[in-house]
Parts: C-alpha cells; sequence; structure tokens
C-alpha cells in the first residue's frame, strides 16, 4: 500500500530447485527442537544407503560422546531420540557413519 491508499499486486511464480549433489543424506527435524520432545532422522536421498550398519556418534557441547549401532534409519531414529531424553539445551552434533561414509548433523535443543 502506498500513501494514496492504493496498491497493485505482483506476480509470483514458484521454482523447484534441485537440491546441490554431495551435500547432504540425512535431515534431523525439527531443527531446533524444544526438551523432553522426539525428532525425526530422515534419509533425502535413499539411493547413497545400501542397507549397511550405521554408527550413530552423538556429542554435545560438554564433550560427552556417546555411541550407537543401527541397522536401518528407523533404529537411528530411537538412538537419537533415546540419547535425547536426557540432553541438556544447546547444540548437540550427530555424526552418521555407514559403509564408506559418513555425515554430521547440527541439531538445537531449547
Amino acid at each position: 500500500m502506498d500513501f494514496e491508499d492504493t496498491f497493485t499486486y505482483s506476480v509470483t511464480r514458484a521454482i523447484q530447485v534441485p537440491s546441490l549433489k554431495g551435500k547432504s543424506n540425512w535431515i534431523i527435524y525439527p531443527n531446533p527442537s524444544e526438551l523432553r520432545s522426539n525428532v525425526t532422522v530422515g534419509l533425502i536421498n535413499p539411493s547413497n544407503y545400501h542397507d549397511e550398519p550405521i554408527i550413530v556418534r552423538i556429542s554435545d557441547v560438554r564433550g560427552i560422546n556417546v555411541s550407537y549401532s543401527a541397522n536401518s534409519v528407523e533404529e537411528v531414529n530411537q538412538a537419537v531420540n533415546s540419547y535425547l531424553e536426557t540432553a541438556i539445551s544447546g547444540m548437540h552434533i550427530v555424526q552418521l557413519i555407514w559403509g564408506d561414509q559418513n555425515e554430521q548433523l547440527k541439531l538445537i535443543r531449547k
């Protein structure tokens, strides 16, 4: 709206942008998340996972490190949420290692 109480609409367009290759295979949401709430760990690019065992390493800013072993994405979710049941607020680093790949995700707990 301008000073003369008139307005105009602009054209709105939706675009779809392909993801960048090699940037991320996993996502954690919601992020940031509330204490005592569950998160979901999702596999963005399933073609990069071939049913290998997954090592889940989680650390916080105090240097506390916990490791889990998982055989599926669902087990990764269970491991991360198990850790978060007693986690403090702050930043947590979730490292996922499978096959010859490795990815680190940052998770913020309020």
